[in-house]
């Protein structure tokens, strides 16, 4: 199966993104908030465990050095 290089760096980057931009949900003293905040997590957990299985651990020389540093941003 061919891979899309291009679509996973820019997945893995939208995630990152979102999963920064989503953080202060996490601490939210709205519990929607909160849920949303998880929801989005777990979410991209479940991808990024889908990705693995699929690619491996995204490396630099694949996807780019800003891709690259996603799955460590979106994992912890």
């Amino acid at each position: 199966m061919a891979h899309d290089v291009a679509a996973l760096r820019a997945e893995l980057t939208d995630m990152a993104t979102a999963d920064h931009q989503s953080s202060i949900r996490a601490n939210s003293d709205d519990p929607a908030e909160q849920s949303a905040w998880r929801r989005l997590t777990a979410r991209h957990g479940d991808r990024l465990g889908e990705i693995m299985g699929e690619y491996g651990w995204p490396a630099t020389e694949q996807v780019g050095e800003e891709a690259a540093q996603a799955p460590g941003a979106v994992a912890v």
